[in-house]
């Protein structure tokens, strides 16, 4: 029987040594996951932190236009801290999306209005690919207008966007 239990001994010792040095060498190992080695190059960037928090997005909603408007029903689809969005549908189908955002924590998302050519009430306006253009109002709030029907043309994602209480929204602090 003693020599059974040494046999037994032998034979686990090794299996909770190998245990043991797995489950230690898949803890937490900030050098690595903090991406701090400098062998190591970063992928992600993140934005630099501001004195600024980023508002509700309920508070966004007073400034989209009005349901009914032109004959658009309006139905608010997300509202999230710093974002909110309504859906534009016109006898049943979906036409466009409005967003307001807040670029508080992303300030890279400004950087695209820097060459803006085009205003809307003296706020730059950029094209955003063949589907969707955007303001920037009081270089912190990004309004897009994005069609998602294909007769929703430029023409009309600049006339909603003069349809948005621009100058409200810039107010806002």
């Amino acid at each position: 029987m003693r020599f059974q239990l040494r046999f037994i001994y032998r034979a686990i010792a090794p299996v909770l040594l190998a245990s043991l040095l797995f489950l230690t060498a898949c803890g937490d190992n900030p050098s690595v996951s903090s991406g701090t080695d400098s062998n190591t190059p970063q992928t992600e960037q993140t934005a630099p932190e501001t004195a600024q928090t980023p508002q509700k997005g309920s508070v966004f909603n007073q400034f989209f236009p009005a349901d009914k408007t032109d004959g658009y029903d309006r139905v608010f689809t997300q509202e999230k801290e710093g974002f909110a969005e309504i859906k534009l549908t016109l006898n049943g189908t979906e036409m466009a999306k409005i967003s307001i955002s807040d670029t508080a924590t992303n300030l890279a998302a400004r950087d695209k209005f820097a060459n803006a050519s085009e205003s809307i009430e003296g706020f730059p306006l950029v094209a955003q690919g063949n589907n969707a253009h955007a303001v920037l109002v009081g270089d912190r709030y990004q309004v897009k207008v994005m069609a998602r029907d294909a007769s929703f043309d430029a023409v009309a994602r600049k006339a909603w966007l003069e349809k948005v209480d621009l100058k409200g929204l810039a107010t806002l602090q």
